[in-house]
């Protein structure tokens, strides 16, 4: 768990460091929020008992980076983010356009919780 964690209202969650960088940004726990072990410490210094702590669940995320378009999708238990879902995201963002739907499919059905490339390729 490393040397410093938050305790959240929820007593069972917290926000601790890791020694397995892997598990930080996925559902790799029973509920904590792991941090780089640099991360923890430079938070565990700004904070102040009491500041309010929002947890979002997002389990499609979607972006555009050097004009490449990305999707992270993450499963929750037996479900996840749908095509569906993912389109609507992309179709906020302006992004349809330029998106491989092959590549977004795979994705989706993947669900690995990690950004995957889905640029369509001209």
């Amino acid at each position: 768990m490393g040397t410093h964690a938050l305790r959240l209202s929820r007593s069972a969650i917290l926000i601790h460091g890791t020694n397995r960088p892997w598990g930080i940004g996925r559902r790799s726990s029973h509920g904590c929020l792991r941090l780089y072990p640099e991360d923890i410490v430079q938070l565990f210094r700004l904070v102040e008992k009491g500041t309010e702590v929002a947890v979002i669940n997002e389990p499609i995320k979607v972006s555009i980076s050097e004009g490449k378009v990305f999707i992270e999708v993450h499963r929750y238990g037996r479900e996840g983010g749908t095509v569906g879902q993912a389109l609507h995201l992309l179709a906020k963002k302006n992004l349809v356009a330029k998106t491989d739907f092959k590549r977004l499919i795979k994705a989706v059905e993947e669900k690995m919780g990690v950004p995957t490339e889905i640029t369509l390729k001209r």
